[in-house]
């Protein structure tokens, strides 16, 4: 029902109908009457977080990239044009994206047990011999497949970084959670367990290095 609110948020916008009153729909509404924002990307995020109400949840890793690119990854392209980056680079600002997506997820595992919900793909906790009830009652018990997907995660990272040197000091602020989720899949992969709540001062440092060196 929420994402439905902001698909006609996003629409009303596109139709050019006065903006809803709210705090972030106005401003929103602004930017896509200025030409800043595309309403399909939009519409696409919200689409693609509808995986997340699905009472089968994900059932293969295919849906579950899937849904990181569309998700963490969809957020990325949008700020990447956002702040300028050439068409072809957006790509690449979509897996760094998945791949902030994919540490969060991880990260949030014990937080969304708590919720009673289970975003890992169910195909991966199968070979585990796991269930997403289970995963929820006792989310311990992933650890196996959390490290070996943030194996899968930082496997990939290397090739990101390499296709988004082209950025430019702008554009590369679209690129910087990339250093959140290297930080996070290694220490995952490894088996350690990262700390709840708020960024450490490391992390933040770690940001704030690459945002003056200008790469993520």
């Amino acid at each position: 029902m929420r994402l439905q609110w902001w698909r006609e948020a996003v629409e009303h916008a596109a139709e050019g109908k006065p903006p809803r009153r709210h705090e972030v729909a106005g401003p929103l509404h602004a930017a896509i009457g200025a030409g800043l924002l595309d309403p399909a990307d939009l519409v696409a995020l919200a689409d693609a977080r509808e995986a997340e109400a699905e009472e089968e949840g994900l059932p293969t890793r295919e849906a579950f990239s899937a849904y990181l690119r569309g998700t963490a990854g969809g957020f990325a392209v949008t700020a990447g044009r956002l702040l300028g980056a050439a068409p072809g680079l957006l790509p690449a600002l979509q897996q760094a994206g998945a791949a902030y997506g994919l540490a969060g997820v991880l990260r949030s595992l014990p937080a969304l047990a708590r919720q009673g919900r289970c975003l890992l793909p169910q195909d991966a906790l199968a070979a585990a011999r796991l269930t997403p009830e289970e995963v929820v009652q006792a989310p311990a018990l992933a650890g196996p497949v959390v490290a070996a997907l943030a194996a899968d995660g930082v496997a990939a990272l290397e090739a990101t970084r390499r296709a988004l040197r082209p950025l430019g000091r702008a554009a590369n602020a679209a690129a910087l959670p990339l250093v959140l989720a290297r930080r996070d899949l290694r220490r995952l992969a490894a088996g350690r367990a990262l700390p709840a709540g708020a960024r450490g001062l490391g992390d933040r440092l770690a940001v704030v290095l690459a945002g003056i060196a200008g790469r993520a």
